[in-house]
């Protein structure tokens, strides 16, 4: 299973970190796009808009920002056999460790490449203007603070 790797980038100082993070993942076929220079729903609009674009050539598209940084080599091998596994998972949430309040929030987010997105009208929360019959199934990892695969 083929991955696209979304990066959005806004001047994160932890940028070169989150791409060597990237670039460590084994085994695992992946392909990386970055967007920069945009406002927040701008942005999550020209990622998705290239998600839907691509959907042909990969079979699963992973949304991270600049800020976050992997810590495990194996992330992608692992979300590819979490799509492998499930026919029907079409949104996979992986929680990330965010050092500012010592717990798991937000995350990142990998799709199947059939999920279809709207154009953000002003929501808060850019990360939900996927179509809902798009998403048949979505699943949360549970990630333990000690142990935590991204940092934010």
């Amino acid at each position: 299973m083929n991955i696209l790797v979304g990066i959005l980038h806004s001047g994160e100082n932890e940028f070169e970190h989150c791409i060597a993070s990237i670039n460590r993942q084994k085994r695992a076929d992946f392909d990386i796009f970055r967007i920069s220079g945009k406002r927040n729903a701008e942005v999550h609009d020209a990622l998705y808009g290239h998600f839907m674009r691509r959907s042909a050539q990969y079979d699963i598209m992973v949304k991270i920002d600049a800020d976050m940084v992997i810590r495990v080599d194996n992330l992608f091998e692992m979300i590819r056999e979490e799509f492998r596994g499930r026919e029907r998972l079409d949104r996979l949430f992986v929680p990330v460790f965010d050092h500012l309040v010592l717990q798991n929030l937000g995350g990142v987010n990998a799709y199947r490449n059939t999920v279809t997105w709207e154009k953000n009208s002003g929501l808060f929360f850019t990360d939900m203007v996927h179509r809902l019959h798009s998403i048949r199934e979505t699943v949360k990892w549970d990630v333990p603070t000690d142990e935590p695969l991204i940092d934010h």
